[in-house]
Order: structure tokens, then C-alpha cells, then sequence
């Protein structure tokens, strides 16, 4: 608790000067702003949505090329898969005539 009173003792000494009092009005001045400037956008409500609307259909236009390109990704990573899967094969067979051929000499 005396952290508590020692920081509201400070912000009471800090009010009191005039930079605390300048500051307090600075903040008072943009929060009226704020509000000011919230009032005109809900006039503009419209424009917003249209704009949003229009957001949203480059977002989803995005998102679909994305997957497109995914997908075309996972194709060709599937087809890599395949032909390391082929060369292992022939790696392996490779290994074991090899074995064989060691064994039997």
C-alpha cells in the first residue's frame, strides 16, 4: 500500500506544476478530439462500409491465391516425395546386388 500512496503522492506533486497542468490539458485536448473525430466517422458510416467491403474482397482474393499457391506447393513437394521414394528404391536394390555379389565371390 505505501507504494501506492508514494505513486499518487507523485502524480498529486507532478498536477500541481505547471508542465503537470499542460500535460493534463494536452491530454484532455485529444481525448475531445477523439471523440470529435469518432462522431465524424460514424457519419461517414457508408463510405466505411464500402470501404471495408472493399478490403475484405482483396483479402479474400488474397487468401485464394494463397491457397492456389499452396496447393500447387504441395503438388510438387508430393511429386519430390515420389521420386526420392523411386531413388531410394534403386539405392537400396543397388546395396543389396552389391551385398550379394560380395557374398557370393
Amino acid at each position: 500500500m505505501s507504494w501506492f500512496r508514494l505513486a499518487l503522492g507523485l502524480m498529486r506533486e507532478a498536477a500541481s506544476t505547471q508542465v503537470g497542468q499542460d500535460i493534463i490539458h494536452d491530454l484532455k485536448e485529444s481525448a475531445f478530439k477523439t471523440r470529435h473525430q469518432d462522431l465524424n466517422q460514424l457519419q461517414n458510416i457508408d463510405q466505411v462500409r464500402t470501404f471495408l467491403e472493399e478490403r475484405m474482397t482483396v483479402v479474400d482474393q488474397n487468401m485464394e491465391l494463397l491457397v492456389q499457391m499452396l496447393n500447387a506447393q504441395d503438388e510438387a513437394l508430393i511429386k519430390i516425395q515420389q521420386n526420392q521414394r523411386v531413388w531410394n528404391l534403386v539405392l537400396a536394390s543397388g546395396v543389396l546386388v552389391a551385398i550379394s555379389i560380395a557374398i557370393l565371390l
